[in-house]
């Protein structure tokens, strides 16, 4: 039985058994599924209340979460590493390196004049895109 097939499985039994108490119990399926509603809405906000919290171990109705720095990432300003290389002449090693890496937008080279764009449309290549999944809500 293969991934999506268990995945299947298993929403169906939930859903039955939803079905099942919602015969006996309605009141109660429908606090349940307010319920998940609402919990789904608090993660986002419950996150951002313990990132202020700060890093560590905090306990709050004998649960224990953790919160852990986010740590730090270097930023360069492209533009100005990009200059400086070019006043250097170091652009070639940069990009050797791969320090500078060189991206084209497609979607702007169509909107070149003519005569200039003509000679970079036989540049193009088509590529497949990797195929996207879209779950039944049921099974999310």
């Amino acid at each position: 039985m293969t991934a999506v097939e268990r995945l299947v499985d298993v929403a169906t039994t939930l859903a039955q058994l939803k079905d099942r108490l919602r015969a006996s119990e309605p009141e109660l399926v429908e606090e349940i599924e307010e319920l998940e509603n609402k919990k789904g809405k608090l993660v986002d906000q419950a996150k951002a209340e313990l990132r202020e919290m700060g890093p560590g171990s905090h306990t709050i109705k004998d649960m224990k979460f953790t919160v852990t720095s986010g740590g730090t990432k270097k930023v360069y300003n492209s533009d100005d590493v990009m200059e400086l290389a070019e006043e250097l002449g170091h652009s070639e090693i940069l990009r050797q390196y791969r320090v500078l890496k060189t991206e084209v937008d497609s979607t702007q080279i169509e909107r070149l004049p003519a005569d200039i764009k003509s000679h970079y449309v036989e540049l193009c290549e088509v590529q497949q895109q990797t195929a996207r999944v879209t779950l039944p809500k049921t099974l999310t």
